[in-house]
């Protein structure tokens, strides 16, 4: 699986080795082509606010959105995330900032392959994204 990575904040670092790492764990684990790409912007909270905006109707900044493309087969979409916001929800949470940061990607991932946490079938998302972190996580000794 190939990333195509645009940061447009530079005021906030992103744990570059472990992102990588991260992606290629987690297109072994659920088999996805290798051919497969998909886009990873790393902004601030104004940023992806105006894209919420544009895209939802819902004015205020979140953590993470996904796009995903159907038009070509091996190009799955668009993953923004906001670095600022990831920042606040590892303070909220507890958690070291590396962690939600690569929660966020995997968040993003998952919806460009299809999955969805709303309604019915939210739960086993969400489960099987903290399943593979879990495992990730203890691989990378995060």
């Amino acid at each position: 699986m190939r990333m195509h990575l645009l940061v447009k904040s530079r005021k906030i670092n992103f744990p570059s080795p472990q992102l990588f790492r991260l992606i290629a764990f987690l297109a072994e684990k659920m088999e996805w082509p290798k051919e497969e790409s998909f886009s990873l912007v790393l902004c601030g909270d104004r940023f992806i606010r105006n894209l919420n905006r544009d895209f939802r109707n819902i004015d205020r900044a979140t953590d993470v959105l996904s796009f995903e493309d159907d038009q070509e087969d091996s190009y799955r979409g668009d993953i923004v995330i906001s670095l600022n916001s990831a920042v606040k929800n590892s303070i909220r949470f507890k958690v070291p900032y590396p962690q939600e940061f690569l929660r966020l990607v995997t968040h993003g991932l998952l919806h460009l392959h299809g999955f969805d946490h709303e309604g019915t079938e939210g739960g086993e998302m969400l489960t099987l994204q903290e399943r593979l972190l879990k495992e990730f996580f203890t691989k990378e000794r995060l």
